[in-house]
């Protein structure tokens, strides 16, 4: 495709009407885009059978254009760009399902809490019951989300930060134990 072109079809290119977008915005951050990204969301779940391991993480996309929830994260390749978490097969490379993570709502029908476990509650809803294992970084694991999925049928594997209290003092440093050695709990 030709530069031209691609530039034509992004200038002609729209996913919503523009007539009453304002007063959608007023209820949604996200409402330029929002029937898109939930065909697209639907789409992933309807069209593929998750394997028994999946990941879920956060993504920041980099983008500088006009949004009203970009965000500013300084440790990661792309500062500025829109976050989204997902979970994601580790047998072949698919997004089974996402959310954009868009800040705090305004008060409508779209308003979502943005704990993490509810976040996560939001993004493995599909999976109960499958008994998948979903793998995750210290962002999102901790004990309680872990025994609310295993009741669910799904199992979690992650690491978490030293200072959680849940976290036996056992397993925290010690001087009495060895370096480089391991400790493991079931």
């Amino acid at each position: 495709m030709s530069i031209n072109r691609f530039r034509f079809l992004i200038h002609a290119l729209r996913f919503d009407d523009i007539t009453d977008r304002e007063q959608r915005r007023e209820l949604d951050k996200m409402a330029p885009i929002r029937q898109i990204v939930e065909l697209v969301t639907n789409n992933c779940r309807n069209n593929y059978v998750p394997s028994d391991y999946l990941t879920l993480d956060e993504q920041l996309v980099g983008f500088r254009g006009r949004c009203g929830f970009i965000m500013y994260i300084p440790n990661k390749p792309d500062k500025f760009g829109i976050k989204i978490f997902m979970v994601l097969d580790t047998k072949y490379p698919y997004v089974y399902n996402f959310e954009i993570y868009v800040g705090a709502q305004p008060e409508s029908p779209f308003q979502k809490s943005n704990k993490v476990n509810d976040v996560v509650h939001r993004i493995l809803d599909p999976l109960h019951g499958l008994g998948c294992n979903v793998s995750m970084d210290n962002y999102f694991t901790n004990l309680p989300l872990a025994k609310e999925l295993l009741a669910k049928k799904i199992t979690i594997v992650g690491t978490m930060k030293a200072n959680r209290p849940e976290i036996p003092k056992e397993f925290k440093a010690s001087k009495s134990r060895t370096s480089k050695s391991s400790l493991f709990g079931f």
